[in-house]
Formats: structure tokens, sequence, C-alpha cells
């Protein structure tokens, strides 16, 4: 699968460090997307290394434990131009149904409601890019437990993040650096 390069769209990751970030993330991430500096190198981020290798797994494992059959392995791309803010994402999964399926690993004693917390913006993000109205996030916590739950579209919240998304992509389609 050839990658999209990040710097030219708002991405569901993007979108979660807009809204766990606040504005003290905005001058960083204007940076990376005018090319100003290179996104963190990852490669060797335990944690993130670590949900990207169990991925696979957690799409069998929620597949196995749900019954609910895949559409397709792939990471599906998915994409709107909303206004002129290009907006995109890899999907984890689809489901027959069209549902999404985004896959998390987290620490052992993490809990569900911290992780939906964390991830909303990226789930709400890929339902509304991806034109469904629900989804799932499968999360592995540490090697013990397995949770998953299920998340409706939520239209103010998307409204919200397209608003975010619009203000953010001023500063970088006019290349003016933002205030924190």
């Amino acid at each position: 699968m050839t990658l999209k390069d990040r710097k030219t769209y708002m991405g569901g990751s993007d979108m979660n460090r807009l809204v766990n970030g606040g504005r003290d993330e905005w001058p960083k991430l204007w940076e990376e997307k005018t090319g100003r500096s290179n996104q963190d190198d990852l490669s060797n981020n335990l944690a993130v290394q670590m949900g990207s290798h169990t991925e696979s797994f957690n799409i069998q494992w929620f597949v196995e434990n749900t019954g609910l059959p895949l559409q397709s392995e792939d990471q599906p791309w998915v994409s709107i131009n909303d206004q002129g803010v290009p907006c995109g994402g890899y999907l984890d999964a689809r489901l027959t149904d069209e549902t999404i399926l985004e896959c998390k690993h987290t620490f052992d004693f993490n809990k569900m409601d911290s992780v939906v917390a964390r991830y909303m913006p990226q789930l709400q993000w890929y339902m509304w890019l991806s034109i469904t109205d629900n989804a799932y996030l499968s999360v592995f916590f540490g090697n013990r437990r397995w949770e998953y739950v299920f998340i409706q579209k939520d239209w103010d919240y998307i409204t919200r993040l397209r608003v975010l998304a619009s203000e953010f992509w001023a500063h970088v389609r006019d290349d003016t650096e933002p205030t924190k």
C-alpha cells in the first residue's frame, strides 16, 4: 500500500492532536504540515510499534470473538475535500455492514472510557469521512484483556471537528503560523 503524504491532508491522528493537545499542539502540527519540520520518527517508539504490529491480530480477534464479518482486509483510504480542507485517513478495517473498526493497544490498567475519550476525534472523523453511522473500537489492554465498544456518529461533534480543521488548515493554506 502506498501511503499518502500526511502533510497534504487532515487525518484522524491530526484531529486527535488538535482536540487532545489543544492550541499548544497547533504550532508543531503547522510546522509539520508546511514542511518546516518533520513528524516525529516513531520507528523506535515501542507503544506505536506495538499497536502497529498487533493491529492485524486485533482485527482477527475482533472478528473471531464477535462473529462480525469484515468487508475487506485492506486498509481503505477515505477522503473528502471539505470546503478547501483536504481530509483523509486510512481505516483499520470496515465490516460488511459498512461499520468501521478502529484498533488500539494500550497499557494494562487503562480504562475503556479513557481510551474512548482519547480517540473520539479520530473515530468521529473516520465515520464522517467514510459516510457511515457507526464504529467499533477494539482495544487490547496490555496482554491480559481485550474489550470493544460500539460508537455512534455524533453530528455535533463532527461539526466542531470540521470547524477546528478549517481554522487550522487556514494557517497551512495561508502560511501563517498559529499561536498557542
